[in-house]
């Protein structure tokens, strides 16, 4: 059985500095830290997909996914984070283990472009063009 993320700095440095795939019921994101650790796994359930019956019916699914599926493929140093989504909690189980897999396949073969940090800050305002009538 693999370990949680624990602390924010693990889940900020994996959303930041990984990769991610997007499906229909969830989102994985991966960043291998390239140190001799047992890989680890973090769920997030928002607000956004439901009130605590639907969160929690989601978190378990992912992990029953973690269990059955992250556990024999995840690698070494590697860090992992599933993100729920709306249909999460809806979809028949066999489609999200489908995607599941899917997405493991893909994250393994992505890779992050060398030198490219995406920005996370909003435009300031300061920079609006005025007009002049």
């Amino acid at each position: 059985m693999l370990d949680s993320l624990q602390k924010r700095h693990q889940f900020l440095t994996l959303r930041d500095k990984g990769v991610k795939h997007v499906t229909r019921y969830f989102i994985l994101q991966a960043y291998n830290t390239k140190q001799e650790q047992p890989p680890l796994y973090g769920l997030t359930a928002s607000k956004k997909i439901g009130n605590a019956v639907t969160r929690n019916r989601a978190r378990r699914r992912m992990r029953a996914l973690v269990r059955l599926h992250l556990s024999n493929n995840a690698r070494i140093g590697w860090h992992y984070g599933l993100i729920a989504r709306f249909d999460m909690a809806h979809a028949p189980y066999q489609d999200i283990e489908a995607a599941f897999i899917e997405a493991i396949g893909v994250i393994h073969e992505k890779k992050r472009p060398q030198g490219q940090v995406q920005s996370r800050k909003k435009p300031s305002k300061n920079n609006k063009k005025i007009r002049v009538h």
